[in-house]
């Protein structure tokens, strides 16, 4: 047997067996629990945001050079929580680790890196209207921080489109999934006081507890109390290379989610090779019902995802 077939079969076999070969139960279980805190009146809420957010930050620290990535250092590591560009999720955090320390005393071994993707997922899905992401476990954790430095700013220097394509592009992504993954932004409130008059709370369109596509006509054409980040703003023009796809997504819902789904699975995964990712098991079934069911069904047909 060749060497990379043993290293293969070893990296299947380090996978924690908790997982098996199919997703267990317990999954569709922290499914409805982490839901359940999710949801307020019908409409996402601030937790939901955050989970959202918290996945994001923790696998877009990442290089080739120095690793990081999808492991859970969010969670485990003191340091990496208190950078700026994280300290404001340090009350998400401590709420996901009672949740973890709860579920493992009922179910066993459940890994961090996986528990902060699949609360992510769960987030988005539990959104009116949120689409369902495929969601798979079987991260290994580490509790050694990220490499900082890796996230734009909302303005400045490092909030110019170029800036922030080069970034996404240095990790494996493109144009259409960073136009994708703005649209998460539908569900956004800024976390801080911005330089240019955004509040805390700010939020960034007029619909922030529905996953909708209001987020790209708005940041185009702002109604009264919506405050696009002027990230947003500098991606959103017409004739560049995001631009054209932010535009593409405004009212087509199906395009949109289709282009958002593909591109928050690999988000998922960044760091983690895809040979060892062939060995995880896939909980998307574990995913809440969603409130997009009877949505779907009034939509135009045009607009659907088949």
């Amino acid at each position: 047997m060749h060497y990379q077939q043993l290293a293969f079969l070893f990296l299947i076999q380090s996978i924690p067996s908790v997982y098996g070969e199919s997703c267990p139960s317990f999954w569709k279980d922290i499914a409805i629990d982490l839901s359940s805190n999710f949801l307020e009146n019908g409409e996402c809420n601030g937790r939901a945001r955050q989970a959202i957010r918290f996945g994001f930050h923790d696998a877009f620290a990442w290089t080739a050079q120095t690793g990081g990535g999808a492991d859970g250092s969010l969670l485990l590591n003191a340091e990496e929580i208190t950078r700026e560009e994280n300290s404001n999720m340090q009350d998400y955090r401590t709420f996901l680790i009672d949740k973890r320390t709860s579920y493992q005393n009922q179910y066993g071994q459940v890994g961090a890196a996986d528990l902060i993707q699949f609360a992510a997922q769960v987030a988005v899905r539990t959104c009116p209207g949120g689409p369902r992401v495929k969601t798979v476990l079987g991260r290994i954790d580490s509790s050694n921080a990220g490499p900082p430095g890796h996230f734009n700013r909302g303005y400045g220097d490092t909030a110019t489109q170029a800036a922030i394509l080069e970034n996404w592009k240095s990790k494996g992504f493109n144009a259409k999934d960073v136009a994708a993954l703005l649209g998460s932004h539908t569900v956004s409130r800024a976390t801080i006081q911005q330089p240019e008059g955004i509040p805390v709370g700010g939020e960034q369109d007029a619909t922030p507890g529905r996953w909708d596509t209001e987020y790209f006509k708005d940041t185009l054409n702002p109604p009264e109390n919506v405050w696009p980040l002027q990230s947003d703003r500098n991606c959103a023009v017409k004739g560049t290379e995001v631009g054209d796809w932010f535009q593409s997504f405004i009212d087509n819902a199906g395009s949109w989610d289709a282009a958002y789904t593909d591109a928050a699975y690999r988000l998922s995964l960044v760091g983690v090779s895809n040979e060892f990712s062939a060995g995880f098991i896939d909980c998307t079934d574990a995913l809440p019902g969603g409130a997009s069911a009877r949505m779907i069904r009034s939509a135009p047909v045009n607009g659907r995802i088949r």
